[in-house]
């Protein structure tokens, strides 16, 4: 009375059911395998430029020590920060791509009002002062102005120490921002930045 209905064999095929589902596997597998090779790079280099920006800021803070008076920050100073950078980044992994890094360096300072004796003053007290900030920031490198740290200016304002006679000291932050290339459809995984603060000395 019925009659037998054939199904198509691939439906029945064991074979063919176990080959697509290896494949699967292995596509996640890979998948997996490569972002966890990109966490592990992203993390070296994050350690990386962590040692690179507190570098950078301490040679911010010591240029205090090079002059009789503060120095106000330039973009000549920027740009010589920014090959020393490259130099260190190189000398810490030769094959880092150095036309990939970013730096931003900013400065805090706080204007004298009154004039102080320099002999009987050491140099952070001639440069600290209690007028109204001066705030100074210049980039060097790519180019790219996505380059900021999360330390916002009144939050960095408010960091620098304060003596009781001399007033506010000046206060540096150095960011430094690398861009890894992973494609376009996830560029912002792609960039990993480090901020580093010093006050001057």
């Amino acid at each position: 009375m019925y009659k037998k209905v054939r199904i198509c064999p691939i439906l029945n095929n064991q074979h063919a059911s176990v080959t697509v589902e290896c494949g699967l596997i292995c596509s996640m597998i890979g998948i997996v395998l490569i972002y966890m090779t990109f966490i592990a790079v992203s993390i070296y280099t994050q350690g990386k430029l962590d040692r690179l920006s507190y570098s950078l800021a301490g040679i911010l803070r010591e240029r205090s020590v090079l002059y009789p008076r503060h120095q106000r920050l330039t973009s000549a100073d920027v740009d010589d920060l920014y090959a020393i950078a490259k130099g260190v980044l190189h000398d810490m992994n030769s094959s880092v791509d150095s036309s990939n890094l970013t730096i931003k360096a900013e400065e805090i300072y706080f204007p004298r009002e009154t004039a102080l004796n320099s002999v009987h003053s050491n140099r952070a007290a001639l440069a600290a002062g209690n007028g109204n900030p001066i705030y100074t920031s210049y980039r060097a490198g790519k180019g790219d102005d996505t380059c900021e740290s999360s330390i916002e200016r009144t939050t960095l304002e408010n960091l620098s120490p304060t003596t009781p006679q001399d007033g506010k000291i000046p206060i540096y932050q150095v960011t430094v921002c690398y861009s890894v290339d992973i494609g376009q459809a996830l560029p912002k995984l792609g960039n990993i930045t480090s901020h580093a603060i010093a006050v001057a000395r």
